[in-house]
């Protein structure tokens, strides 16, 4: 590209699975929660109440949108209790989604548009209404046992907008401080070399995970609060061994721990969920740190100068290819610019793959106008060009990211 307005790409990917299921809890629907007389009953016949918490009295079902639920039996009026891939059952219905190459038209035919948005939770699933929301802490945005996940916005294509779809955290483990160290379910006395506290933190579907520390659960809204035992100096971009090189509201992205992945080699601190910094301050980020929001709920990633390899960290560990800096200022989704500024990141988070095929875009999209540093999709060991959207290439420039 050379010049011009940003190019619109209106897919955010598939969901991202965030690896954490808190233990489901069911919700107290408290008694305003409206009956729904439309759907006769038979008073004669006493009403099975053992699907119930025993101190959750409430009406037979719910009419409500976004629910949560256990079986079918707990929605009504025309609603159906729906698992979501995050873990959660919700009071839903299917539903069309707006087309956004009718804008003139919005084809959305959720009850209340002003209060729920049809979307995609599932590549493989159906459309659903979800209810809206914005993430904050301290009070509650979603109903009971759910949370406003920044994360969430990759259902909705509006990176301003998330919706009730992920379990709440219900105590300080489901905000876990990941540390370097391995573990497996049935090693014997796991995380031992960690400090005291640490748990095991499993994959999901696995037996093998990570040790942790349990960082900090804001109970009223259900989301992960900044926690105390990180570096109150570190910078977003930094090298990282686990979460606590990283500030309060950062996590440390590293290569896993089989060293099967290349990715975050040496460590990259960041912040996720910074495209609700207005009402999330503590995901905003900080000064020489940009939003980018390909990443689902929008993570920061350090300022960079194309022209300058060295922005992207210079760490005499980090080698060509393991951080790039790209224009994503050049790219939009819908109408919002991916970032303000170019921005450093690991290169495996641009694959070629990314743009195809889906878009006609190409890795040279992602330099400066006229292309100067010769970003093309490279083979990551010999620097190679490879054909454009091909599967094993990674968008990279002529330039080394460290000395």
């Amino acid at each position: 590209m050379t010049g011009g307005p940003p190019i619109k790409h209106d897919s955010l990917g598939p969901p991202v699975d965030s690896g954490v299921r808190p233990d489901y809890r069911t919700p107290d629907r408290g008694w305003g929660v409206p009956y729904d007389r439309g759907v006769p009953y038979d008073w004669g016949v006493p009403y099975d109440w053992s699907h119930w918490a025993p101190d959750l009295p409430s009406w037979p079902c719910s009419t409500l949108i976004g629910t949560p639920c256990h079986s079918d039996s707990d929605c009504c009026g025309g609603l159906s209790c729906t698992p979501l891939d995050t873990g959660v059952k919700l009071c839903t219905r299917k539903c069309v989604p707006d087309d956004p190459n009718t804008p003139l038209v919005n084809e959305d035919d959720c009850p209340s548009l002003s209060q729920q948005v049809c979307v995609r939770v599932d590549t493989l699933g159906p459309t659903l209404c979800l209810q809206r929301c914005q993430p904050a802490l301290g009070k509650a945005t979603c109903p009971k046992g759910i949370a406003c996940n920044p994360l969430s916005n990759h259902w909705t294509g509006d990176v301003t907008q998330a919706v009730c779809g992920h379990p709440a955290c219900a105590s300080n483990k489901d905000c876990p401080v990941l540390l370097s160290e391995p573990c497996t379910s049935g090693q014997s006395g796991p995380c031992a070399g960690s400090p005291p506290g640490a748990f095991c933190l499993l994959d999901p579907g696995s037996t093998s995970g990570t040790c942790a520390l349990a960082g900090v659960c804001d109970q009223p809204s259900g989301l992960c609060a900044p926690h105390k035992l990180g570096k109150a100096t570190a910078k977003v971009g930094d090298p990282c061994k686990d979460d606590r090189d990283c500030g309060a509201s950062m996590r440390c992205d590293r290569q896993s721990g089989s060293g099967a992945a290349v990715h975050a080699r040496n460590g990259y601190c960041t912040i996720e969920g910074c495209a609700f910094g207005p009402t999330l301050p503590s995901r905003a980020c900080p000064p020489l740190a940009v939003c980018q929001h390909i990443h689902p709920g929008g993570r920061c990633f350090k300022l960079c100068n194309l022209q300058t390899a060295s922005d992207c960290r210079g760490n005499p560990a980090d080698k060509h290819g393991d951080y790039e800096c790209y224009a994503w200022n050049q790219l939009a989704i819908g109408g919002t610019v991916i970032a303000q500024s170019p921005t450093c990141e690991p290169a495996d988070y641009t694959p070629c793959s990314l743009f195809a095929p889906a878009t006609s875009l190409a890795c040279s999209y992602l330099g400066l106008p006229g292309n100067p540093t010769k970003m093309a999709c490279r083979d990551r060991t010999t620097g190679a060009v490879l054909p454009d959207g091909s599967a094993t290439g990674l968008c990279l420039d002529t330039t080394a990211s460290g000395n």
